[in-house]
């Protein structure tokens, strides 16, 4: 919706997922404690709702405001609300861009870990026992970025600084070729760093090139 100064959108987002798999444990140390292959089905849902608004309050200067509220279903019940707001300023003349923004940021944990059967059975009533593994809850993220645009002969280069601080961060690699995450969260999580790209015009109204360079940090705890 666009009125005056004014661009809304909305929107609504659902997502459902199940899986079916057979899954075991093998512990060659201790055949005692090996389970034979039993069915999981997993299952969660997340649905999120929109709302942002890009302001024209002049025509050198935009705001962009919003926020998400989502809700997870799973293994764990989860709730979220993200807001995010940024603007940008255009020199005039030079046509140079500063922009500035922060917003925070939910993603839901995968649904396929090995918290799943048969780890969570009743030999897991006893939370002291060593072979069961805690559900996995959402990342949740807060990101700050301030960059500048600057435009010289029809190409485009622009620098950014960008610091991402993290709670529940977890690992995204998956345990050999299957699609199974070893459930590992880190209390917290920073990165942080500078971006630099170069955005050439077109040529021969076919092609373009677009080259980037980032030095990144991370810090976990």
């Amino acid at each position: 919706v666009t009125r005056g100064p004014h661009n809304f959108h909305a929107g609504l987002q659902v997502f459902a997922e199940r899986d079916n798999q057979f899954y075991s444990v093998t512990d060659k140390l201790v055949p005692g404690n090996s389970f034979a292959p039993t069915r999981a089905e997993p299952w969660a849902s997340n649905s999120a709702v929109f709302l942002e608004d890009q302001i024209k309050a002049a025509s050198w200067l935009t705001f962009n405001t919003g926020v998400r509220l989502s809700h997870y279903e799973g293994p764990v019940s989860e709730n979220s609300a993200d807001p995010r707001i940024g603007a940008a300023i255009q020199i005039p003349k030079l046509k140079w861009v500063l922009r500035a923004s922060y917003g925070s940021y939910y993603q839901p944990p995968p649904l396929v870990t090995v918290n799943n059967s048969p780890l969570t059975g009743n030999q897991c009533l006893n939370s002291t026992n060593p072979q069961c593994f805690l559900p996995l809850h959402g990342e949740r993220d807060e990101q700050r970025e301030f960059g500048v645009t600057i435009p010289f002969a029809g190409w485009a280069f622009d620098v950014a600084n960008f610091r991402t601080g993290a709670r529940n961060f977890f690992d995204h690699d998956v345990l050999g070729n299957s699609n199974v995450f070893f459930p590992l969260t880190l209390s917290h999580a920073r990165l942080r760093g500078w971006e630099a790209s170069a955005t050439s015009p077109h040529i021969a109204k076919t092609a373009q090139f677009h080259l980037v360079y980032s030095h990144a940090y991370s810090e976990w705890s």
